[in-house]
């Protein structure tokens, strides 16, 4: 991938290196570890003394509940766990085009974030990646993706519609539970199985599209209109 396009503007604009912590990979990069900086708007560098950032590290900006907004540039491949966890004051995200790997609770109990954009190429949506995210009201679900981790959509109340992808073939266990607001979703024939409790609580899931043979787990429609039907 060529990442020249915005390597410039990344590198001017970039908030200041003091401000994170960071360890140079084996392969020469270098990952982002921790963020210690009191910046509102972070810009992270696309280089550190030369080498390219291709990775966020886990919790690097956990709790950094005073960030409102965080660029992330194109030379990034891998955000881990838990990265920006607790980040209670952004609203959106853009994740760039070359990042293949999002880990578990990556945006866990982001609660204003309404918006997040989730670049093809990534094949599973984590575990907790958008658990209590509150104000998440619709997000577009790339075709590269086979399966949505336990929990991903726990607590998205705000949340109203959803495509799933054709090669999707597994949603996890509790992944949309307590969307409230989520009134209708398809899924593809490719999906096999709907994990225990995947849409507790969906209060306004009046509507679902099942492929034939799919194994429906416990619980996966309890507290909604179709539980009656789905036991």
């Amino acid at each position: 991938m060529d990442f020249s396009n915005n390597k410039n503007e990344a590198l001017k604009n970039a908030t200041p290196v003091e401000d994170f912590e960071w360890l140079v990979l084996t392969n020469g990069t270098v990952k982002i570890t921790y963020y210690d900086g009191e910046d509102e708007e972070i810009v992270i560098p696309a280089e550190i003394d030369g080498k390219r950032v291709t990775e966020i590290g886990k919790f690097a900006f956990a709790d950094c509940t005073e960030i409102t907004s965080i660029t992330i540039p194109d030379t990034v491949t891998a955000i881990a766990d838990g990265a920006f966890a607790d980040c209670s004051s952004i609203t959106s995200m853009h994740i760039p085009e070359g990042v293949t790997e999002i880990g578990d609770g990556v945006f866990d109990d982001c609660t204003l974030l309404a918006s997040v954009n989730i670049p093809e190429g990534v094949t599973v949506i984590g575990g907790y990646t958008f658990e209590y995210c509150s104000s998440l009201t619709s997000i577009t679900i790339p075709e590269s993706v086979t399966e949505i981790g336990e929990s991903a959509f726990y607590g998205c109340s705000s949340l109203t519609s959803i495509n799933i992808p054709a090669g999707v073939t597994q949603i996890s266990a509790c992944a949309f539970d307590g969307c409230t607001s989520l009134k209708e979703i398809t899924l593809p024939e490719g999906v096999t199985e709907i994990g225990v409790g995947a849409f507790v609580n969906c209060k306004s899931l009046a509507s679902i599209s099942l492929p034939e043979g799919v194994k429906i787990g416990d619980n996966a429609f309890k507290g909604t209109p179709l539980e009656e039907r789905y036991k």
